[in-house]
């Protein structure tokens, strides 16, 4: 990946642990800005926020889990991502897969929190997808 990129983080609010590991690795890059709706206050319009955050990022980083795929707010999530063409990389968040994928996650290679041990194990997991993505 070159350049400063704008990234949507997409998960469900009981995968919370996994995206926060997953959080940290985005935000200890430099040319990654994490777009997000955690930082709303009471009385903020978070549709148009969450709406805004879609819009304006260059890749959807989805946490797959049971609870991900169930989720009405994920579901919606990924249908604007894929909408609005963005590119669409995939973590899984435990450490078995879910039964029934989107048949368009289906095709899609992913990878499993677990794998990143260290920084560096995702940095290369991220510039292999960002060149996939790219070609």
């Amino acid at each position: 990946m070159t350049g400063l990129h704008n990234v949507f983080l997409s998960y469900a609010r009981k995968d919370a642990a996994h995206a926060d590991k997953l959080r940290r690795l985005l935000n200890a890059r430099r040319d990654v800005r994490l777009l997000s709706t955690d930082d709303l206050s009471g009385g903020q319009n978070w549709q148009a926020k969450l709406k805004d955050a879609l819009v304006k990022s260059d890749l959807f980083v989805l946490m797959v889990s049971p609870d991900s795929l169930t989720s009405p707010w994920v579901v919606q999530e990924l249908g604007a991502a894929w909408a609005l063409e963005k590119p669409i990389l995939v973590v899984v968040a435990g450490t078995t897969l879910p039964m029934r994928l989107p048949v368009e996650l289906e095709r899609r290679q992913f990878a499993r929190i677990r794998d990143f041990r260290k920084p560096e194990d995702f940095d290369r997991w991220l510039e292999r997808s960002g060149e996939a993505l790219a070609a």
